[in-house]
């Protein structure tokens, strides 16, 4: 495990991480993008919401949004190796017998389950209609609302990481240069 998570951290494996994942958000709001919002990207919504938008997108659409599922399953692969690669480098001075940054380092991968889940759950509503299951529906809707809660924590997290390691390098040299 360490040798996947130490291959994660390679600078080389982060720009590229980092690359395509960036390119394929780029192109799933842009090129990708139908004329409808992706249940993905619509937080709070019910069974009669996603009945209307099912009905009025058609089978075209309807398979334009699997596809757009399928690109999700890569971009969030993506992210989690870029997520925890970085955690990983950037916290790695820090975890010397500190269990909690080294749990923390691997909070990327609650943002990855609830988002993968979210997704198979879609896969099941879509390849579903016209049966489409109210709590089937609800369930995804509350893991979609997870996934809003959870992406900018997770995101921002490397930033905390970084932060912490400056403030412990900045505080040591400050002790240095007193004594």
């Amino acid at each position: 495990m360490k040798t996947l998570i130490t291959n994660f951290s390679r600078t080389k494996t982060l720009v590229i991480t980092f690359c395509l994942f960036a390119i394929l958000c780029i192109l799933s709001n842009t090129i990708f993008q139908g004329d409808f919002t992706y249940l993905t990207q619509t937080n709070g919504y019910s069974a009669e919401q996603v009945i209307a938008l099912l009905s009025s997108i058609g089978t075209s659409g309807r398979t334009i949004h699997v596809a757009i599922l399928l690109a999700d399953i890569a971009m969030v692969v993506l992210y989690t190796i870029f997520l925890l690669g970085i955690c990983y480098r950037l916290s790695l001075k820090l975890t010397n017998n500190c269990h909690l940054i080294t749990t923390l380092t691997f909070l990327p991968l609650l943002l990855s389950v609830d988002h993968l889940t979210e997704i198979f759950v879609l896969f099941f509503v879509l390849l579903g209609y016209p049966d489409v299951h109210v709590n089937v529906v609800n369930l995804s809707s509350t893991l979609t609302s997870i996934k809003f809660l959870l992406t900018p924590i997770i995101f921002f997290f490397p930033i905390v990481i970084l932060s912490v390691t400056l403030l412990i390098k900045y505080k040591k040299g400050r002790i240095h240069n007193e004594g």
